[in-house]
């Protein structure tokens, strides 16, 4: 993440938190692994990224959950944190 100018530790700003690719990205996923993770089709997640589609309220909270408490999120959804 560091080579791609992203900081890891750096806070996360509001508008960022329901970001996919935001949260992808500090999670250090490709698109694919993230889909995965979140156990759904790679073209919703790129739809969602791309702005084609919106994220509906339930996985608006599940990005919100991921930004905020990746470990435990990652944990619960069965994936190596």
């Amino acid at each position: 993440m560091r080579e791609e100018g992203y900081d890891p530790d750096e806070p996360i700003r509001e508008e960022d938190i329901i970001s996919p690719a935001v949260i992808r990205k500090r999670l250090g996923l490709s698109q694919r692994q993230f889909a995965a993770v979140i156990h759904l089709p790679v073209a919703t997640l790129q739809n969602w990224e791309q702005g084609r589609t919106l994220m509906d309220p339930s996985a608006r909270a599940l990005m919100r959950i991921l930004a905020r408490e990746p470990e435990a999120a990652l944990r619960a959804l069965g994936a190596a944190a």
